[in-house]
């Protein structure tokens, strides 16, 4: 039979492969237990007898049962029946071509389904009474559960952090099940992540339940383990798992965040995901985040985020991200600014408002576009004709050169207009492919005539009508004909207003109180009115103060 503990493997003469092969051999673990319920008698000692027939029946087919969960099991026999109360003397078949149970796991196996309660018959099996080679309740090896996931950039402090994950096992599944120990056995890189494989000992007398262990180590999100990696004994937890994605707006991309093994890439992939997480730990089956890496394009940022079953719908946990992001785009309260209609949580986004009904924005373009072909277009004919003979020995059809024109005015014209600066826009070139000593060679330029380009730009922009000059007269009214005693003055103004579109002037007059006067001039301060150029002649200047007489 071998050591103790340990299987016999032979070929029994109560079992045979077939009829017309020869028995294969198999491995035998030896049971004993007792039977509750039922008295023992003479004829339990006799295999002839009808009552021996019919128990060992009723034993075979409990044991059946119990032990059919395992793939390799074969078939229970009862051996003898003996005397206390009734202790059934038995062995149970597996296959030899594998691996079979140990003495202390068929023990827990049947431990569990006496537990269960679920006989039909009139006696028990008595569960503190199941032996198998020498081993027992009192001597039982611990339960060993095979445990696998991924830990998410560990850094230098890689032993610190295992030991860290090590006793985070321990404490989770404390509550439940007395632990032993928890031993790492392999360890392999991923690219920055690092898989684990590891043996789970628990001290119990039934097996452990799977699922509650699983349950149990979400606890591990604090040791940066993903929970979609994590697994017992081949079971995973029953998850409902989102793919993110959203764009950064106040932060540049640069190569060091495509590297996992970067300072720069770890600590931001850790500062998103608890940016991430305070938007969404409200809801009650949410578990974790975990940013999965960086695209360029500013910078794009995609990632899956984790809810246990029942779960919110993808358009709930959108929602729930957008009402994080505030008045200036800053996401759940951080330093971090995200455009809200890039957030995109599976394949649902916010759509953008529609455009509000009036003047299209695009004709306000056309209009300012043509106005400055007219004005520009001899200067640039000038210098295509110029940059033509620079490219000839390049090689560059006309085409070319006047794409290469359009696009290097549309670029350097709204830098300008936004007021860029030379490194972000030769950061922007590159990243739409342009290569670098071309985007600093640009740039100089750009940054020796951004100021000039930018008054160029802001004496083209559209400006319908412009204040010219304001004459003022103030008259002030002693008596009239209908009362002695007015006293009350009055303002006059002309404002002589030039119009930008058809060149014309034109004066408008205005007469107003004393109180109307302060109300304007309380309007002009507000707005931050700058000077105007006063007109020719007296009374032809900007607004002044007021007598004190009319304050």
């Amino acid at each position: 039979m071998g050591n103790p503990g340990l299987p016999g493997v032979r070929p029994p003469a109560s079992y045979s492969s077939g009829p017309h092969s020869p028995a294969q051999p198999v491995h035998v673990l030896p049971l004993w237990f007792r039977l509750l319920g039922i008295a023992y008698t003479e004829a339990l000692s006799s295999r002839a007898s009808g009552s021996y027939r019919e128990l060992e029946e009723e034993v075979r087919l409990m044991l059946n049962q119990m032990l059919s969960t395992y793939e390799t099991f074969l078939q229970a026999n009862v051996l003898k029946f003996m005397n206390g109360s009734v202790i059934v003397q038995g062995e149970a078949l597996f296959r030899g071509n594998a691996p079979a149970p140990t003495n202390s796991h068929l023990i827990r196996t049947v431990i569990t389904e006496a537990r269960r309660g679920r006989s039909i018959f009139s006696w028990q099996l008595e569960p503190q009474s199941v032996q198998s080679g020498g081993f027992s309740l009192e001597n039982l090896d611990p339960e060993k559960l095979s445990i696998s996931l991924i830990v998410f950039q560990l850094g230098r402090s890689r032993t610190d952090a295992l030991e860290r994950l090590v006793s985070k096992v321990t404490w989770s599944l404390s509550a439940l099940y007395p632990v032993r120990n928890f031993t790492i056995i392999q360890l392999r890189n991923l690219t920055g992540d690092l898989e684990i494989t590891g043996d789970l000992y628990l001290d119990t007398i039934i097996h452990a339940d799977v699922a509650e262990i699983l349950q149990a180590l979400t606890a591990l999100t604090t040791c940066s383990v993903d929970l979609t990696s994590l697994s017992v004994e081949g079971s995973r937890l029953h998850l409902q798992v989102y793919p993110l994605s959203f764009l950064i707006t106040n932060k540049r991309f640069s190569e060091d965040l495509l590297d996992p093994l970067a300072v720069e890439h770890q600590e931001l992939i850790r500062d998103l995901g608890d940016m991430v997480a305070r938007a969404l730990k409200d809801h009650k089956s949410f578990l974790q985040v975990v940013i999965r890496g960086f695209l360029p394009g500013s910078l794009i940022c995609h990632g899956d985020m984790v809810y246990q079953h029942p779960a919110p719908t993808s358009l709930e946990v959108l929602e729930a991200l957008v009402l994080s992001v505030g008045p200036n785009k800053a996401f759940a309260g951080s330093e971090f600014q995200v455009d809200p209609y890039s957030l995109a949580v599976g394949e649902d986004t916010l759509e953008p408002p529609p455009p509000e009904p009036g003047f299209p924005e695009y004709g306000v373009a056309i209009m300012v576009v043509c106005g400055l072909c007219i004005v520009t277009g001899p200067i640039v004919l000038l210098v295509y004709e110029k940059i033509l003979k620079l490219t000839s020995d390049a090689k560059l059809e006309s085409g070319d050169v006047k794409a290469t024109i359009a696009v290097l005015g549309f670029i350097l014209s709204r830098a300008a207009k936004h007021n860029v600066d030379g490194e972000s826009l030769s950061g922007e070139l590159q990243q739409l492919g342009l290569p670098k000593e071309h985007a600093s060679g640009l740039c100089r330029s750009y940054e020796e005539k951004q100021s000039s380009l930018q008054e160029s730009l802001r004496a083209c922009s559209l400006r319908l009508i412009q204040l010219g000059s304001v004459r003022w007269r103030v008259d002030f009214t002693l008596s009239s004909s209908e009362l002695r005693e007015v006293n009350e003055p009055l303002v006059h103004l002309t404002f002589n207003l030039r119009d930008g579109e058809r060149g014309g002037t034109a004066a408008v007059p205005v007469a107003l109180s004393a109180d109307k006067l302060r109300v304007l001039l309380a309007g002009e301060a507000r707005g931050g009115g700058g000077s105007r150029d006063p007109g020719p002649g007296r009374g032809d200047a900007p607004l002044p103060p007021p007598p004190p007489s009319l304050l």
